[in-house]
């Protein structure tokens, strides 16, 4: 087994229990708190099966991710395995629809939490002052990430904490005002209605993979990775039925609602609450971005390791031990997006590229299974092969859902990044790095 790249230079600072809390940060944000509105107004309280079927999905997914990751120590993670897997085309095809995912994704949670800040101070919602604070806020939390990964591993920690604290309240609080005959059982929607509503919601479950890209600043990455991976799934299932199931019984316009959960606050507790989550969901909102900043940087950062990207994205700063340059160039590209788009715009592009990056992890661990020359998995997955097979047919039911101009739009984008590969010509020296990648 070769040594890895990313071990020698970046900080293995992650324990489990901070692993655990950066997952739940990632996953948990602007899905939950923008996302039951939109699935009530599709398919009703038949929203809460939707809940269920998206994470039945994302548990096949990330059970394969659990296997696929305990193979590897280095930074990269759904990027390194195509490498190792499948070679260095499908590797940039991979790695560059998620640094496009976590952009895109970016700007999605941005322009959500502008939304709500926009309810306390009005004067962000559009013009200057929006532009103004968004490149704040991008700013603050590129300081963050820049300066170190202690830093970086206990704020999102902390704000994981006030999430499930925020959200077990708000369901605690909803029982209290509960009306069981808000709750209407219509008839099943149709298969395409169902598809549509998992389709928004399953990004609300994105970010799980977050653990596996950060791999070489985890502690022990092929112990913790599994264990972080189902935990993490599994909490925030349970708040998302819980949270959905609140919206239902509290809030009779859920289907007109742009805010849903402060919505539902107000509606129970009166403006106070209201203000409550607004104010809460700015300070949660802003864990996600940071996940997301890291998972796009540290992806970038293995891509420029391995010849794929310029070589400059892979330099780590030699006092706080950051890949600085690959942080910076992430940042910039998320406030551009962010400033260009707004929420709906961005959501459905950042599900297919994301979906399309989750297939080649599920279609990676029969691939590994069959190679002699990788480490072996020390986590195995039983029927690991016929549910990564599933997983696979799940996603591309997913994926066939999507209007023609979305699918249309993902092609130009993968188009585009191949031409990239093209033009930056690292394709023989990715080919030399593909056989250092593994371990």
């Amino acid at each position: 087994m070769t040594p890895d790249h990313t071990q020698a230079q970046l900080t293995r600072g992650i324990t489990r229990p901070h692993l655990v809390g950066i997952l739940i940060n990632t996953i948990v944000g602007a899905g939950i708190l923008g996302l039951p509105s939109k699935a009530f107004a599709l398919v009703g309280a038949w929203s809460l099966v939707t809940w269920l079927l998206c994470a039945v999905v994302v548990l096949g997914i990330a059970l394969c991710l659990a296997e696929v990751s305990t193979r590897f120590r280095d930074s990269g993670g759904p990027y390194l395995y195509a490498l190792t897997a499948f070679g260095p085309t499908v590797a940039f095809a991979t790695g560059w629809l998620r640094l496009l995912t976590s952009v895109l994704a970016y700007a999605t949670v941005c322009n959500l939490l502008i939304g709500y800040l926009s309810l306390v101070a009005p004067v962000v919602a559009g013009g200057t002052a929006r532009i103004a604070t968004i490149t704040l806020l991008s700013a603050a939390l590129t300081f963050v990430l820049v300066r170190g990964l202690k830093g970086t591993v206990w704020t999102s920690t902390m704000i994981s904490a006030g999430k499930i604290l925020l959200l077990t309240v708000f369901v605690a609080v909803a029982a209290f005002h509960f009306e069981p005959s808000r709750v209407h059982w219509t008839p099943i929607p149709r298969p395409t209605e169902f598809a549509a509503a998992s389709l928004l919601s399953i990004f609300a479950f994105f970010g799980f993979e977050l653990g596996s890209i950060t791999s070489g600043e985890v502690a022990d990455p092929e112990r913790d990775h599994p264990f972080a991976i189902i935990a993490s799934i599994g909490i925030t299932t349970l708040l998302y039925l819980l949270v959905q199931l609140a919206c239902i019984g509290t809030l009779d316009s859920l289907a007109l609602s742009s805010r849903p959960v402060a919505d539902a606050a107000s509606a129970m507790v009166g403006a106070i609450g209201g203000i409550a989550v607004t104010s809460s969901a700015v300070v949660l909102l802003l864990g996600v971005l940071l996940g997301l900043l890291v998972g796009a940087s540290r992806t970038l950062f293995a891509m420029g390791e391995r010849g794929q990207m310029p070589g400059t994205v892979a330099s780590v700063h030699p006092r706080w031990r950051t890949p600085l340059v690959a942080i910076v160039v992430v940042a910039t590209a998320s406030w551009l997006s962010t400033i260009a788009s707004s929420f709906t715009t961005a959501i459905t592009i950042a599900v297919g590229t994301r979906v399309l990056t989750y297939i080649v992890v599920c279609a990676a661990l029969p691939a590994l299974r069959r190679r002699q020359d990788v480490p072996a998995a020390r986590f195995k997955l039983p029927a690991g092969e016929l549910i990564a097979g599933a997983s696979i047919i799940a996603c591309t039911a997913l994926l066939a859902t999507a209007k023609s101009t979305d699918l249309l739009a993902l092609a130009v984008l993968v188009a585009v990044g191949l031409a990239l590969r093209g033009v930056l010509g690292v394709s023989a020296q990715a080919a030399d790095g593909a056989d250092s990648s593994r371990g």
